[in-house]
């Protein structure tokens, strides 16, 4: 019998679920000295990104920016703003802002699996800062793509969720030695 391909959905946005994944996250993250904005940031774009590569479908269908310092899911601000002071405060430390829950995430509209997959990226940054967060962000050829078209029209470009799927493995001996020979023969510089 073979393997059924696993249909995937174009994401829709949840904007409940994003605003419960936000007090969630900060609650995790309560004891993290790394946590502040930039993590979250990072926190939320791959827990989308890999529960859409996994599971067929993002957690909250955020639509996420390539911004400088990676992707940005685009209704942060706003969505941070409506909530500050009745469910979560922003603490400023130095340079770092970090979000504080002002209550438990209610996680009736989650599944296990996807509070799985965010207690994983959770799990897998811990130690890092945010410029080990960003630098890992900007190796997705997503968020380069997305930059580069950006850097080109001067806008925010949207990193679209099937750029997960997208990889870009080291070339082999072969690959590269066909890529040096077809450079010398129309004559590109390497």
């Amino acid at each position: 019998m073979g393997t059924r391909a696993m249909r995937r959905t174009e994401p829709e946005f949840d904007e409940d679920k994003f605003r419960e994944l936000i007090i969630y996250v900060a609650n995790k993250c309560e004891g993290d000295i790394y946590f502040g904005a930039t993590k979250l940031n990072k926190i939320l774009f791959y827990s989308d990104f890999v529960a859409y590569y996994l599971h067929g479908k993002p957690i909250t269908g955020a639509e996420y920016k390539a911004l400088e310092w990676g992707p940005v899911p685009t209704i942060l601000k706003k969505i941070r703003g409506e909530m500050e002071f009745n469910s979560i405060v922003l603490q400023k430390k130095y340079r770092q802002e970090r979000i504080i829950a002002l209550r438990p995430a209610d996680l009736r509209a989650f599944t296990a699996d996807e509070i799985a997959v965010v207690d994983t990226i959770i799990d897998g940054l811990r130690d890092k800062d945010a410029e080990d967060v960003s630098g890992m962000s900007h190796s997705r050829l997503g968020w380069k793509a997305a930059w580069a078209e950006g850097q080109v029209t001067g806008t925010h470009v949207t990193i679209p969720y099937g750029t997960i799927f997208v990889s870009n493995p080291p070339l082999d001996e072969f690959e590269t030695a066909h890529g040096l020979e077809l450079a010398g023969v129309h004559g590109w510089k390497c």
